[in-house]
């Protein structure tokens, strides 16, 4: 539809997306190139800096919900959409949702760290093998499951959105952003005080 400035968001945004994944990377046979794409993504041959990036399978093509979730927190922290220990990510898929635990450093984070639970009890049917704490999200994410019908949910801490809550004492006016369209009642045009 041709949004105007009254658009209702729920033509615009259907409540359940599907989860597309990413096609597999093409396998690297010649070591070379494979340490050539590391490097390029970032890695480092240090042993003291190759310690703390870990190997995410998402980026690997790896397309199961913990491989897509430990892929894009540190996709997302590279971009500056979460920070540090900031945020936090979920994915709901085939009557389970997948979790990132709370306190951890997004870019670090592991397959084996994402809490694993039952979607319709809630309760936790898998742990981290590492002593981490629910994250305080879950109840936000529950919520998105349930209205929404959402197959994944992201709370974000990027670096803009805290600079912008620093830098305005009083309140935050936004206008002529095209993510206004998916609040209710705003439109493109509209101010949107915050």
């Amino acid at each position: 539809p041709n949004c105007t400035q009254n658009c209702n968001p729920s033509l615009l945004f259907p409540a359940r997306i599907p989860l597309t994944l990413p096609a597999p990377a093409p396998a690297m046979s010649d070591p070379a190139t494979a340490k050539r794409a590391r490097l390029e993504n970032g890695a480092t041959d240090s042993p003291a800096l190759s310690s703390t990036l870990v190997e995410r399978g998402y980026e690997n093509g790896a397309e199961d919900a913990k491989s897509v979730i430990t892929g894009l927190c540190r996709l997302f922290y590279t971009a500056g959409w979460v920070t540090g220990t900031g945020g936090g990510m979920s994915i709901r898929q085939d009557g389970k949702i997948y979790i990132a635990p709370s306190g951890v450093q997004k870019e670090r984070i592991h397959p084996d760290d994402i809490f694993v639970l039952d979607e319709k009890s809630g309760e936790a049917i898998e742990n981290p093998t590492r002593n981490f704490k629910m994250s305080a999200c879950k109840p936000l994410f529950s919520l998105a499951f349930t209205l929404r019908d959402a197959g994944a949910c992201i709370h974000s801490h990027s670096v803009n959105s805290i600079l912008a809550t620093v830098a305005f004492d009083v309140e935050f006016k936004v206008t002529h952003l095209e993510m206004m369209k998916g609040i209710a009642g705003h439109g493109y045009k509209d101010v949107l005080i915050i």
